[in-house]
């Protein structure tokens, strides 16, 4: 939510095996979240990119923030490709 009110859109990176049921919780303090769009991790890095770029269209990505502990190895990586700021 401090992201979003700083203006920045979110898009949502879901690593894989996380469950649908954990994709709807949002803990109490962040209060609302809506996400601009939603990805699965691909089969590979390159897909996930791809798809991650997809999903942005026009707008640049400037950050890969992990939400939590199953993400981070994720977000790592993709930081890393995306050439844009992590944990």
């Amino acid at each position: 939510q401090e992201i979003q009110s700083r203006g920045y859109k979110v898009i949502a990176l879901w690593t894989k095996g996380f469950s649908e049921e954990m994709k709807t919780h949002i803990p109490l303090h962040c209060g609302t979240m809506s996400y601009h769009a939603e990805v699965s991790e691909g089969d590979n890095p390159g897909e996930t990119q791809r798809e991650l770029y997809k999903a942005a269209g026009a707008l640049r990505i400037v950050a890969c923030i992990a939400g939590g502990e199953a993400g981070v190895d994720t977000a790592d990586v993709m930081s890393e490709r995306l050439l844009v700021r992590t944990n």
